[in-house]
Protein backbone atom coordinates (compact mmCIF):
# COMPACT_ATOMS: atom_id res chain seq x y z
CA UNK A 1 0.00 0.00 0.00
CA UNK A 2 2.80 2.42 0.81
CA UNK A 3 4.35 1.93 -2.62
CA UNK A 4 1.00 2.77 -4.23
CA UNK A 5 0.41 5.84 -2.04
CA UNK A 6 3.90 7.24 -2.58
CA UNK A 7 4.15 6.51 -6.30
CA UNK A 8 6.94 3.92 -6.17
CA UNK A 9 6.26 1.86 -9.28
CA UNK A 10 9.62 0.10 -8.99
CA UNK A 11 8.94 -1.00 -5.43
CA UNK A 12 5.42 -2.14 -6.33
CA UNK A 13 6.91 -4.21 -9.16
CA UNK A 14 9.51 -5.80 -6.85
CA UNK A 15 6.89 -6.62 -4.21
CA UNK A 16 4.62 -8.20 -6.82
CA UNK A 17 7.48 -10.21 -8.29
CA UNK A 18 8.12 -11.60 -4.80
CA UNK A 19 4.54 -12.75 -4.36
CA UNK A 20 2.68 -9.76 -2.92
CA UNK A 21 -1.09 -10.07 -3.39
CA UNK A 22 -2.06 -7.43 -5.95
CA UNK A 23 -5.63 -7.40 -4.61
CA UNK A 24 -4.84 -7.28 -0.89
CA UNK A 25 -6.98 -4.83 1.07
CA UNK A 26 -5.75 -2.69 3.93
CA UNK A 27 -7.53 -3.32 7.22
CA UNK A 28 -8.74 0.19 8.03
CA UNK A 29 -10.96 0.87 5.02
CA UNK A 30 -10.59 -2.19 2.80
CA UNK A 31 -8.86 -0.31 0.02
CA UNK A 32 -6.52 -1.93 -2.48
CA UNK A 33 -3.20 -0.66 -3.76
CA UNK A 34 -4.87 0.18 -7.08
CA UNK A 35 -7.40 2.37 -5.28
CA UNK A 36 -4.57 4.23 -3.55
CA UNK A 37 -2.55 4.61 -6.77
CA UNK A 38 -5.56 6.05 -8.59
CA UNK A 39 -6.56 8.31 -5.68
CA UNK A 40 -3.05 9.77 -5.42
CA UNK A 41 -2.69 10.03 -9.22
CA UNK A 42 0.24 7.66 -9.67
CA UNK A 43 -0.35 6.30 -13.20
CA UNK A 44 2.96 4.39 -13.29
CA UNK A 45 2.00 2.44 -10.17
CA UNK A 46 -1.53 1.89 -11.48
CA UNK A 47 -0.06 0.48 -14.70
CA UNK A 48 2.17 -1.93 -12.78
CA UNK A 49 -0.81 -3.08 -10.72
CA UNK A 50 -3.09 -3.43 -13.74
CA UNK A 51 -0.42 -5.41 -15.58
CA UNK A 52 -0.38 -7.75 -12.56
CA UNK A 53 -4.16 -8.24 -12.95
CA UNK A 54 -5.33 -5.93 -10.17
CA UNK A 55 -9.11 -6.11 -9.82
CA UNK A 56 -10.81 -3.00 -11.14
CA UNK A 57 -14.14 -4.15 -9.68
CA UNK A 58 -12.95 -4.29 -6.05
CA UNK A 59 -14.94 -2.23 -3.57
CA UNK A 60 -13.72 -0.54 -0.42
CA UNK A 61 -15.52 -0.72 2.91
CA UNK A 62 -15.82 3.06 3.07
CA UNK A 63 -17.11 4.35 -0.22
CA UNK A 64 -18.29 1.08 -1.70
CA UNK A 65 -16.96 2.20 -5.06
CA UNK A 66 -14.97 0.48 -7.72
CA UNK A 67 -11.81 1.93 -9.24
CA UNK A 68 -12.23 4.45 -12.04
CA UNK A 69 -9.15 4.47 -14.25
CA UNK A 70 -8.74 7.43 -16.59
CA UNK A 71 -6.41 10.34 -17.24
CA UNK A 72 -4.94 12.01 -14.18
CA UNK A 73 -5.53 15.67 -13.47
CA UNK A 74 -2.13 16.57 -14.89
CA UNK A 75 -2.80 14.54 -18.06
CA UNK A 76 -6.20 16.06 -18.83
CA UNK A 77 -6.07 18.46 -21.72
CA UNK A 78 -7.07 21.99 -21.02
CA UNK A 79 -9.72 23.39 -23.34
CA UNK A 80 -8.34 25.20 -26.35
CA UNK A 81 -9.08 28.89 -26.48
CA UNK A 82 -11.83 29.88 -28.88
CA UNK A 83 -10.58 31.12 -32.24
CA UNK A 84 -10.85 34.87 -32.76
CA UNK A 85 -14.00 36.01 -34.50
Amino acid sequence: MTAARTGSAEIADVLLSHGANVNAKEKTHGQTALMWAVAYEHPDVATVLLNADAATSARSDVRHRTVSVGPTTSERKQPSPSPPT
